[in-house]
């Protein structure tokens, strides 16, 4: 059994969290609003729980997608329900041991059930992330690649040189031209 001081301070720990999350989101009225920067101004304990949240968030939009196909999904609930069919017409049928195939089933139904949870879990935090994405994190994640490259960029002088590299080679002595040059529609005297 819990102490009653212990539970009075979880569910302020909690109206808390739900006021500084509503604060964030701009969930919060203009009263509201006042009255959660006053108390940020004065405690430093909710200075830090308001920086940890938004913390989180940061790290949360750096995420990248991921999610189950609609096919995998399908399959892996075809596959459960006919696994527990087949059990409950004959359970001795379907594996070795009884107490063996329920302790199976049971741990199969958990291991599908973490996985779904833990995609749903990701997509969740992405598009929590994708609300709160700083537009300046946003440029720098698609520039990624340059970034990571820039050491070879920085060897170039200048895009007058780029230019050059797009330019035809210049034919080499003793090779033969094979390009064909326009030739003139009129001739001049």
């Amino acid at each position: 059994m819990s102490h009653p001081l212990n539970e009075n301070s979880d569910e302020l720990a909690d109206q808390e969290l739900s006021e500084l999350t509503a604060y964030l989101d701009g969930e919060l009225s203009e009263a509201e609003v006042d009255a959660v920067e006053r108390r940020l101004v004065t405690e430093a304990p909710l200075r830090r729980k308001l920086t940890s949240l938004d913390r989180t968030w940061q790290m949360l939009d750096a995420l990248e997608e991921v999610s189950a196909s609609d096919q995998f999904v399908r399959r892996t609930l075809e596959s459960m329900a006919v696994t527990n069919a087949a059990e409950d017409a004959d359970p001795k049928t379907t594996l070795p041991g009884t107490a063996g195939s329920t302790l199976l089933r049971q741990a199969s139904v958990w291991l599908v059930t973490g996985f779904v949870f833990t995609v749903a879990g990701l997509q969740l935090g992405q598009w929590i992330s994708d609300r709160n994405r700083d537009p300046e994190q946003l440029e720098l994640l698609e520039n990624l690649d340059v970034v990571r490259r820039y050491h070879l960029y920085s060897s170039i002088p200048d895009v007058g040189f780029l230019r050059e590299l797009s330019l035809p080679a210049p034919p080499q002595p003793g090779a033969v031209n094979r390009t064909v040059s326009p030739q003139p529609s009129e001739t001049v005297p």
